[in-house]
């Protein structure tokens, strides 16, 4: 229980900090570290989601808000089961998004452009780094 409490210390504790120099991020810890049950030894690493409030993850275009990010959930064929693309909808029109205006953008073979998670993942790692 003390495990647990800490992390939930310091899921308040970034998620302050991050307001206080101007990001809007929620965190999340979760996996064995954060539930105390790792075993003594084995160096687990730490679970850790931040959520964008200015961000809009989709199930259906029903879901799209007028001003946010919004990405649209997609599954195709080939991505494994627990896994989604995210498409790129407007800010200001239920549409999608027909040019890549970001660099974390690509776009599929069908034309659509989606958000790239390696693209993501670079980002961030080059972010921590410096």
């Amino acid at each position: 229980m003390e495990r647990r409490d800490t992390y939930l210390r310091r899921e308040r504790m970034m998620t302050i900090a991050g307001q206080l120099v101007g990001t809007n991020w929620e965190h999340f810890h979760f996996g064995s570290q954060s539930k105390g049950t790792t075993t003594p030894g084995i160096n687990s690493d730490i679970d850790l989601l931040q959520s964008a409030k200015r961000v809009n993850i989709m199930t259906d275009w029903r879901d799209w808000e007028a001003g946010m990010d919004n990405l649209l959930m997609l599954h195709d064929d080939i991505t494994p089961p627990q896994q989604y693309l995210l498409k790129v909808i407007s800010k200001y029109t239920p549409g999608p998004v027909t040019s890549i205006y970001d660099e974390r953008c690509v776009r599929k073979d069908s034309g659509q452009i989606l958000l790239s998670s390696e693209r993501v993942k670079q980002e961030t790692e080059h972010d921590i780094s410096h």
